[in-house]
């Protein structure tokens, strides 16, 4: 605990800090599901491309936007659209 008092106890001292990572854990949740259906080879591309469109589908999410809408939009600014 002495060692790692500065990062343990963060949340105490800023506020929307928070006291666990369930937020966190739950959204790379995804990226496991993901990692175990995947058959073959995995790349970097494959990862960072599936991460990009998790990413968009967390943000879409949390902002009560429709995912496959913003996709069929055509629209690259989630901001732009947010506000139609």
């Amino acid at each position: 605990f002495v060692k790692n008092k500065g990062k343990l106890f963060v949340f105490l001292n800023h506020d929307g800090v928070d006291w666990n990572n369930n937020f966190v854990e739950n959204r790379i949740r995804y990226l496991a599901k993901w990692r175990r259906q995947v058959t073959g080879r995995i790349t970097v591309t494959g990862i960072e491309q599936y991460c990009i469109f998790l990413s968009i589908y967390e943000t879409c999410k949390l902002r009560g936007i429709s995912f496959y809408r913003f996709l069929l939009s055509g629209m690259k600014d989630l901001n732009l659209f947010g506000n139609q």
